[in-house]
């Protein structure tokens, strides 16, 4: 495999802040993920619009604004992470550029309020005031903020790994409201749109499982990992089911939008991109590698891509888009 750039090499902390920020953003919060948040804002777009019987569907320049929105969240999420584990990641983890002060904490607190704010203005201007954007961006809010404070039960949550994951993970089903309601303006999206939500919440599960199911050579006993708990075997079995799951909620979304014209090709789609994943998955169950955990993260991201793009492309086959 071709070795990793590792751009916090030769940074000090008297480098511009610019380049210590992008060291970091390319370590923990990569732009390539960028690709995997657009098409879920995308699909709930679409998928909202849908519901509530507009065709063709519509996309406006706007719905960048929305999407600069949806990216910020994601962003501030993984830096109430970063306040969450600090310590834990300076014992385990002292080459990361967070810990090893090339940003601060305090930096990364200023960007999260630059990110709320951001947030909290495009919410707002799509509903010209208080409608269903701004209510369901609250409602996700609200949920991260319990999330950052890890439910103000922390010790014992990260003693429960799966609960941990499961509390956290359900903000995706909100996340999702909130930016179907961006493509609805002034209108709720149908109820159906909890099938997306269960969608994001199983396969951003899967996903990750396949995160913390390592490789015994990078097993460390101050960090937990889903292959401790259920063995490298049990955690991809579990993995597996909840892509199972996600791929079972694809079918059933795509049948209710297309009005029961599910033609077998989407069916197909489906599954064409979901193999791979699985198929790699069960390769790192008998070889069990670093670089495996790694390949299985990408296929997995894939999938998830792939899973996106058909919804998308359904849609848009039998609606069309208006720009």
């Amino acid at each position: 495999m071709t070795a990793k750039i590792n751009f916090s090499d030769g940074l000090t902390s008297q480098s511009p802040f610019i380049h210590r920020f992008y060291a970091w953003v390319q370590e923990r919060f990569p732009l390539s993920q960028g690709v995997l948040f657009f098409a879920l804002y995308l699909a709930a777009l679409f998928t909202g619009q849908a519901m509530n019987g507009e065709t063709p569907l519509k996309l406006r320049r706007v719905d960048l604004l929305g999407f600069l929105a949806v990216w910020a969240f994601f962003l501030m999420l993984r830096i109430f992470d970063e306040h969450k584990d600090f310590a834990t990641d300076l014992e385990n983890y002292p080459q990361r550029v967070l810990q090893r002060n090339l940003v601060s904490l305090t930096q990364l607190k200023t960007i999260c309020v630059l990110a709320i704010a951001l947030q909290l203005g495009v919410s707002s201007w799509l509903d010209r005031g208080f409608g269903p954007v701004m209510i369901s961006w609250l409602v996700v809010m609200v949920w991260s903020g319990l999330m950052a404070t890890e439910f103000f039960v922390g010790q014992w949550l990260t003693k429960n790994l799966l609960v941990y994951a499961f509390s956290h993970m359900l903000v995706m089903p909100l996340a999702v409201m909130w930016m179907a309601a961006m493509g609805t303006v002034g209108r709720w999206p149908g109820w159906q749109i909890l099938a997306l939500g269960l969608v994001a919440f199983c396969s951003g599960f899967a996903f990750e499982i396949t995160r913390k199911n390592r490789a015994p050579a990078e097993e460390r006993d101050s960090v937990d990992s889903y292959s401790r708990i259920f063995g490298i075997k049990g955690a991809t079995t579990v993995t597996v089911v909840f892509l199972l799951v996600a791929t079972a909620g694809q079918f059933c979304l795509l049948d209710r939008l297309l009005q029961g014209q599910f033609h077998a090709g989407w069916q197909f789609g489906l599954v064409l991109v979901l193999l791979p994943a699985i198929l790699t998955l069960l390769r790192f169950v008998r070889q069990p590698s670093i670089s495996g955990r790694e390949h299985n993260e990408v296929t997995l991201a894939v999938a998830m891509l792939g899973g996106y793009g058909i919804l998308i492309a359904a849609l848009i086959a039998t609606r069309g888009v208006h720009f």
